[in-house]
């Protein structure tokens, strides 16, 4: 059965749903479910790190989005307006992966399981909780499908969509191009709140701590109660953010677009630390146990400490990276718009492997079990063992 759930938003609106809970907890979930993998946005996996001895790929349709791996499925958004899974296949107790028998569950296979046509095209990297797959698209639109069949489960209007969910607690939190970060009710798609900023949002929330965390074009980070959404503080940045923050420790870990990353104090709003790259810092930063990764579009990409904001070391990619890092491990993976999808050591920042796609390489990587899953302007989703 399909259910459209649509809420008519003005243009100054903070709007709470009946029963609205004061309280606000976090369940730890399993998996690289969304942007970042998780509702801290630190891109931070627990397993090991690819070798990049063997590569997969599917045709899926050019993607820019980012992969979510869960289970044996990962899915993704596509430029060509579809929402896409693909199934890991088991033979005779391994895994079959895009054609090839690979040891391991590694979550892919060799087709798409199924897609389920969005109608514009999808940038939004797509989150996955309890069964359900939750993007957005360019033309405005939102949507709840099932995660085992991608059948429409509800469907909501909203300002058009470049912003990956984040979903907390029976919560999907969104940013649109009209500057709403929006609170959506997760089972229904009603709205619970909206929080309205003064330009576009394309950063994914980070939700810690009772907060929703934001940046917006306007130029400001914002902190929203997460349960009623009320502003608690903005901090104002040098220029528009589109790089997602990241949250870990206390700390909210952002770039701008006038090169400077940030680490602000999460209880409190007050800067903390801020490092100046060369170019425009649109991709997001990784969080490792003591260190922050971050690329810029001059394709440098550096280690700070997490602490301090220290340099540890910088590594010179060759081409523009708007492809945000993942690290699990001894590596930190991204792409850059080259094609060239990259392996560093996180310790000395050197690089240990490299691998060309046809395409450039703006999807941010998922690092699950050992492998990197990542999407490509090719028309390609990638698997890196």
């Amino acid at each position: 059965m399909e259910l459209s759930r649509r809420v008519l938003l003005g243009s100054s609106a903070v709007f709470l749903a009946s029963g609205c809970l004061d309280e606000f907890s976090e369940t730890e979930l399993d998996g690289w479910y969304s942007f970042g993998r998780d509702r801290t946005n630190t891109a931070r996996g627990d397993g090991g790190a690819p070798d990049g001895d063997n590569v997969f790929s599917v045709e899926v349709g050019t993607v820019a989005s980012s992969p979510a791996v869960v289970g044996e499925r990962a899915y993704v958004g596509t430029l060509d307006g579809e929402l896409v899974a693909v199934e890991a296949a088991d033979v005779d107790g391994e895994v079959e992966l895009f054609g090839e028998v690979v040891e391991g569950d590694v979550g892919l296979q060799a087709e798409a399981d199924w897609s389920y046509e969005m109608g514009a095209e999808v940038y939004s990297s797509p989150a996955v909780v309890d069964g359900n797959v939750y993007a957005g698209a360019r033309d405005g639109t939102f949507v709840c499908v099932d995660a085992d069949d991608g059948s429409m489960l509800w469907e909501q209007e909203t300002g058009p969509v470049n912003s990956s969910p984040t979903v907390v607690d029976g919560r999907v939190f969104f940013g649109d191009d009209d500057g709403i970060v929006w609170a959506l009710d997760a089972p229904s798609g009603n709205g619970s709140w909206a929080y309205e900023t003064d330009d576009e949002v394309w950063c994914a929330p980070a939700v810690a701590g009772g907060r929703v965390y934001v940046g917006s074009a306007d130029g400001r980070l914002h902190s929203i109660h997460a349960a009623r959404g009320d502003g608690e503080w903005t901090y104002d940045a040098d220029d528009a953010i589109y790089s997602s923050p990241a949250y870990d420790d206390g700390r909210v870990f952002f770039g701008d677009m006038d090169g400077t990353v940030h680490a602000v104090d999460a209880e409190t709003g007050e800067e903390e630390w801020t490092v100046s790259t060369d170019a425009e810092v649109f991709a997001s930063p990784a969080v490792g146990e003591n260190e922050v990764y971050v690329a810029s579009r001059d394709g440098t990409v550096r280690a700070v400490d997490a602490a301090t904001g220290e340099e540890n070391w910088q590594y010179d990619a060759g081409a523009s990276v708007n492809s945000s890092p993942a690290v699990a491990g001894a590596r930190l993976v991204f792409g850059d718009d080259d094609g060239t999808f990259h392996a560093l050591n996180v310790v000395t920042g050197e690089g240990a492997w490299t691998y060309e796609a046809d395409g450039r390489v703006v999807s941010s990587p998922a690092l699950v079990d050992g492998v990197a899953v990542f999407g490509c302007e090719d028309g390609n989703l990638y698997a890196v063992l």
